[in-house]
């Protein structure tokens, strides 16, 4: 059993040689654009308390952190993912609203597998955060930024996705719901695509009511069931009495009784939680163009008797990206039911793909206004994105890689291969190749690592692309410099 291979673990990929240069010279081309744009670098910490997480993001990301718990500093989890962590810095070190605030990281992420589809458990994340720019002027930026990234790399006939989460929030705050049932119908957006709407209508009803949003009692509505709250309290406490010999906690009888009448008071007015669903349930359905988005949502405001001024954000969005230069083989794709997993975002939200099933997003970003302020800091508006260094390379073709091989510099420059034939060679090989590296910065000078065999010597040499090799023989202590053309 000692003796058996240790295999590494699943969902952690070991990267060599040319994947890994590749993956580092994407990585270089995308930093040097977010510094081209005024972008500093950051970094974060790896590890970060779980509370920061879980603030925001709340229990769809607690099932999918690498969480453990250590007397010397407490509760913490691998980072899922960047933008918390950047703000929890940014906010530590002092956020001035005087000015923007425009930083880039990047680094690898780690989500367990939910048997989803990507099943990804560690990727490369390269994004930035844009803290300071409110509206459109922001927007303008980030998705110009995308869009030029996606150019540079030769990436084609990519889909971006968006949507504007601020409008749906106003739709729905014209119904007059509560604060739960807003956000328990932006919780299910993607229940309210599913056909027919009857039924997708009915699955969230059943839901809604199990966890309490919609109180029934003897299988009736709320709306049917008398608004006397002294017959309600009288309910209670028949139930309260039937559970007398049952411990509830520190709270006394009447404190429980108490606390169920006011929910039952604050509990929604059914007849409007099915008009919102409603509603959502065309809404959410509108895809396609910009313009026939917008086109086909007033119909379904008017015949829903709400203003078309609900859509001004989303039209002023949809002019702003007439105005941003997008190859042809981009193509925009509004779809008024896409949202992102995490709760954070509150306005535009948007994710490039290749329109394949089976491919994770190249790209996912949004706005967040109010992250700064649930992590303990001043109101900030704040938006941001990350691309997916591997999500990246699945969409480029073999001859796209090799392209962004060659624009790095350094596969010019000449490299040389320095070879100690004997054990008494070595010191004197390692001072012969720092001199070299020191006499020309443009040179990449290499220590070969094969005693004693100077064939297996120039196979080396080949196999990094050495134009020259240098021996080091113990003799005379000479190097004896080859020609290019280095063929056994």
């Amino acid at each position: 059993m000692d003796n058996e291979i240790i295999k590494g673990v699943k969902g952690f990929d070991d990267v060599f040689d040319d994947n890994y240069s590749v993956k580092l010279r994407v990585a270089d081309i995308l930093l040097n654009q977010f510094t081209n744009w005024g972008y500093i670098r950051i970094e974060a910490p790896l590890f970060e308390r779980t509370e920061l997480f879980l603030r925001k993001s709340g229990g769809e990301l607690a099932s999918r952190l690498y969480r453990l718990k250590d007397s010397s500093v407490g509760d913490v989890s691998v980072r899922p993912e960047f933008t918390s962590s950047v703000i929890r810095s940014l906010i530590a070190n002092g956020l001035d609203k005087r000015s923007p605030r425009r930083v880039a990281y990047s680094g690898p992420v780690y989500r367990r597998p939910l048997g989803s589809r990507f099943n990804e458990t560690e990727t490369m994340q390269l994004g930035v955060e844009f803290l300071g720019s409110e509206g459109l002027l922001g927007d303008s930026e980030i998705i110009s930024m995308v869009l030029r990234g996606l150019e540079i790399l030769g990436i084609e006939k990519a889909i971006l996705k968006l949507n504007n989460l601020d409008v749906l929030f106003k739709l729905l705050d014209s119904f007059s719901l509560s604060e739960r049932s807003r956000i328990f119908i932006m919780a299910n957006l993607d229940e309210l695509k599913i056909e027919p709407i009857e039924l997708s209508i009915d699955k969230l009803w059943r839901k809604a009511e199990k966890e309490g949003l919609v109180l029934r009692e003897n299988g009736y509505p709320k709306s049917q069931i008398s608004k006397n709250t002294d017959g309600v309290g009288e309910s209670i406490k028949t139930q309260l009495s039937n559970m007398s010999d049952i411990w509830i906690g520190r709270r006394t009888p009447s404190e429980v009784e108490k606390r169920h009448i006011d929910k039952f008071d604050n509990d929604q007015e059914p007849k409007t939680f099915r008009e919102a669903l409603e509603f959502m349930g065309e809404f959410v359905k509108l895809t396609g163009s910009g313009p026939d988005v917008l086109k086909r949502a007033e119909i379904i405001l008017g015949n829903h008797g709400l203003s078309p001024s609900l859509l001004e954000n989303l039209k002023n969005i949809v002019g702003m990206l007439d105005t941003i230069s997008i190859d042809n083989k981009i193509r925009l794709e509004w779809d008024m039911g896409f949202a992102h997993g995490l709760s954070y975002y509150s306005g535009l939200v948007f994710e490039v793909t290749t329109g394949s099933n089976n491919t994770p997003p190249i790209c996912v970003g949004g706005r967040y206004d109010g992250l700064t302020r649930a992590l303990g800091g001043a109101d900030f508006p704040a938006l941001g994105f990350a691309y997916s260094v591997e999500a990246l390379l699945k969409a480029l073709s073999s001859d796209q890689i090799r392209a962004i091989v060659s624009m790095d510099n350094r596969e010019q420059s000449k490299i040389i291969v320095v070879q100690p034939l004997n054990f008494s060679d070595i010191s004197s090989s390692i001072k012969w190749a720092e001199y070299l590296r020191h006499s020309d910065d443009e040179k990449i000078v290499i220590l070969g690592g094969v005693l004693a065999d100077k064939n297996l010597a120039r196979e080396y040499a080949l196999s990094v692309n050495a134009q020259e090799l240098i021996f080091i023989d113990k003799e005379d202590r000479q190097s004896e410099l080859l020609q290019k053309d280095i063929n056994p």
